[in-house]
């Protein structure tokens, strides 16, 4: 499974916590003022499964750009903050098959 995950200069520990659930290709975009527009959309990858969207650390143009290219390549979306406790809570709760099917089982705790 690819993620692209929008915003936040530094991953910490969500990049490892990813991949031990099963990522198997993580793209990272920063969520900096000199990223917007045309720019944002040629950093984004022609094909992934998941986006997350760090809301906290994103400018609005950003997410407004991210949020449009995934609706129109249908991949699902979560909203989250910058840490890997809201990114489990909401993947569970709002994309349960996403838990089930794509990553690997004892993976996401």
């Amino acid at each position: 499974m690819s993620v692209l995950i929008i915003g936040g200069d530094d991953l910490g520990q969500i990049y490892e916590k990813l991949r031990d659930a099963g990522a198997t290709s993580i793209t990272h975009i920063r969520g900096r003022k000199e990223r917007g527009g045309k720019e944002t959309r040629k950093l984004i990858p022609k094909r992934f499964d998941l986006m997350i969207l760090f809301h906290n650390f994103a400018n609005h143009q950003l997410a407004r750009v991210a949020k449009k290219e995934a609706k129109k390549r249908d991949v699902p979306i979560v909203y989250t903050r910058r840490s890997w406790s809201s990114i489990h809570r909401e993947l569970r709760k709002r994309y349960p098959h996403l838990v089930n099917n794509h990553f690997r089982k004892g993976g996401i705790r």
